[in-house]
């Protein structure tokens, strides 16, 4: 209840000092180009995404995390969104466009404090044939967060992504692990059949959090899982992780070699192929 409270107290509070883009294009309808809406668009949301970096009580962002994804769900179904860029904004979040569909993905982090302590949002921003402008969340329900990465790649003339699934267990562990999917005006499709695993990849489970329309987790419950471990680390190892060729479809993975008691750095090196539906 401290928890709702808080968070409802610091959500109006902070609504009530930001005036919304919608409201100023109101008040000033004459001359309000499109340039001029935009600009009000992203200094709202790097106002808003600015107040969470400098908030240091974690209840009280609780409520200014979900007064901005409220606000950044509105406007990335926006075409003013897409079709132009958000310098302040950018500041704060990740934003970058995929070079070959053309969707424009927004991701930001939250370090909740402890051991593991990350939250990660994720959205992709897609136009469909119709110039319709809208977005899709990533998988931003996980009970246990993972931060995504997207590398695009062509096979039969449709355009695939291999995710790359980053995982921070402990202090001194991480691991990745990656999935295929494909994105189709906003509905992600899975695709095991890529996977490198004999004879074919076998899903598992996941949990996810149910919340309600205040931010707030009401249950959870659990759904297949498409996730492939690639490489990981126990001890701390920067040197453990994965590039991706998209031209040969090559996985090159570097994976822990040490063990707790003897941190070198050393890693063990392999390549993994994607497999090709259909060639085999």
């Amino acid at each position: 209840m401290k928890r709702t409270l808080l968070s409802l107290v610091a959500t109006l509070l902070f609504m009530g000092g930001i005036q919304s883009a919608e409201a100023q294009a109101q008040q000033n309808p004459q001359g309000n180009t499109t340039q001029t809406a935009i600009e009000q668009i992203d200094r709202e949301l790097a106002q808003m995404a600015q107040a969470i970096d400098e908030c240091d009580d974690w209840d009280v962002k609780n409520g200014l995390v979900t007064a901005f994804t409220k606000k950044l769900e509105l406007y990335l179904s926006d075409p003013q969104t897409y079709h132009n860029d958000m310098p302040l904004l950018k500041k704060r979040m990740g934003i970058s466009k995929l070079s070959l569909s053309g969707n424009k993905l927004y991701r930001f982090g939250l370090d909740e404090g402890g051991t593991q302590g990350l939250k990660y949002y994720t959205y992709i921003q897609y136009c469909n044939e119709k110039g319709e402008v809208g977005y899709v969340p990533f998988l931003n329900d996980l009970r246990y967060p993972y931060r995504f990465d997207f590398h695009e790649f062509r096979y039969n003339n449709t355009t695939y992504y291999l995710v790359e699934q980053y995982f921070r267990g402990y202090a001194v562990g991480w691991s990745y692990y990656i999935s295929v999917v494909s994105i189709k005006d906003g509905v992600i499709t899975y695709h095991p059949e890529f996977l490198p695993v004999e004879p074919e990849f076998q899903p598992g489970k996941e949990e996810y959090f149910i919340y309600d329309e205040n931010g707030e987790i009401i249950d959870q419950a659990e759904r297949p899982c498409y996730f492939l471990y690639v490489c990981g680390t126990d001890t701390a190892n920067n040197n453990v992780g994965f590039t991706f060729d998209a031209e040969t479809l090559t996985i090159h993975v570097k994976d822990d070699a040490d063990w707790t008691e003897s941190r070198t750095g050393a890693v063990t090196i392999s390549e993994w192929k994607l497999r090709l539906p259909g060639n085999e």
